[in-house]
């Protein structure tokens, strides 16, 4: 067992239960091939304050000793918690500590017309010095961002790192979340973001989820619009959180925003084979051209597995990205009027050039402030 205090004379024990079940980095990377990770970031200096992951992954619990006050300042989740009934726990203390504290407790005059609330206060801070905690409860947090977490409730801020790897921020991300501690923890999220702005990713996967959380839970606005782009575009269906908490609404509306630009697609795509099947001018310059133009999309359409179905139903697992690299790589038929004649102008890349211009410039990253309360 593991026996940390973040506040030596706090009147709260922390049991924390099956500690490191929760491996969310660990799920983000399951469909990786297997590799080693990196080693945890410590939370402080300290020899007595490190704690291998290793070392506390099959054990049954990890114990902090806490301050109620600060708990009930940093979380309004344990301030709920220690609002209700507790568990006592007894630990050891020194016994000339004890002595000394009650002392100094019968030489302080006890006013009779105290309230309530006071009273009980009093009988609680009693009871911690004589070795009666609180006691609550948590499960499954990594224990290393659990630690760190406590320490930022509690002040100990010279135990707290001001760099992390991304693994630790989505790991603090989720406690942060979880706890609703946004405002005690803004300070030090900001540092560990902004340290690591450059390794943000290009494309959408494991780790643009990753910052999508990340950026959702740190108020980071530009992050944040940076990944719902990233989603919209470039995801091939409903977005896979892996676990993360992200808010349904919010993925809910980056789905549609994404299905909503495939259906503008299929839209433009029937209306130029049908505009090319009626002989319209704008979409070829005469019968030849424009016969010579349908020839040519139902052929390419066919090829790339984008046939008839496909121009009424979605595009299956295909993302926005996807489809408009395949519209502008459409082949057209070389051909000439005549012998004399220049190479003929009209051709489906133009035409797709257009229609990927409306459909992808227009699907820009979401704001943050229409989707997290300030």
């Amino acid at each position: 067992m593991n026996y940390f205090e973040p506040d030596p004379h706090g009147d709260v024990l922390l049991v924390l239960r099956r500690p490191n079940q929760h491996q969310l980095v660990e799920s983000l990377n399951a469909s990786d091939k297997p590799h080693q990770a990196g080693e945890a970031i410590q939370p402080n200096s300290d020899d007595d304050e490190k704690v291998s992951n290793k070392e506390t992954c099959g054990r049954d619990e990890v114990r902090f000793r806490l301050s109620s006050k600060h708990l009930s300042l940093a979380s309004p989740v344990f301030n709920a918690m220690l609002s209700g009934g507790w568990k006592e726990s007894i630990i050891p203390v020194d016994r000339s500590e004890k002595n000394q504290n009650q002392d100094q407790d019968q030489d302080q005059d006890q006013d009779q017309d105290q309230d309530q609330t006071q009273t009980q206060t009093q009988t609680q801070n009693e009871e911690a010095q004589d070795g009666q905690l609180r006691e609550i409860t948590a499960t499954e947090w990594d224990t290393n961002a659990f630690l760190l977490l406590l320490n930022i409730f509690h002040g100990r801020h010279r135990q707290v790192p001001l760099q992390v790897d991304v693994d630790m921020l989505v790991n603090m991300s989720i406690l942060v979340d979880y706890y609703k501690s946004y405002e005690i923890t803004e300070f030090f999220m900001n540092i560990w973001v902004n340290d690591l702005l450059e390794t943000l990713p290009q494309s959408h996967g494991k780790d643009s989820m990753k910052w999508l959380f990340v950026s959702w839970v740190s108020s980071h606005a530009d992050t944040f619009k940076k990944m719902t782009e990233l989603a919209m575009r470039e995801s091939n269906g409903p977005l896979e959180t892996w676990g993360l908490p992200l808010p349904l609404a919010l993925l809910t509306t980056i789905e549609k925003r994404r299905s909503a630009a495939l259906y503008e697609i299929l839209y433009h795509m029937r209306k130029i084979r049908d505009g090319l099947s009626k002989g319209e001018i704008r979409y070829g310059c005469s019968f030849e051209c424009s016969s010579m133009l349908l020839g040519s999309l139902i052929k390419e359409m066919t090829k790339i597995g984008l046939g008839e179905m496909q121009l009424v139903e979605p595009f299956g697992d295909r993302s926005v990205k996807d489809v408009k690299d395949v519209m502008l790589r459409l082949r057209s038929p070389i051909w000439y009027t005549d012998p004399s004649s220049s190479r003929h102008e009209c051709n489906l890349k133009l035409i797709m050039e257009v229609i990927a211009s409306v459909v992808w410039e227009p699907l820009v990253g979401l704001s943050l402030k229409d989707h997290r309360p300030q």
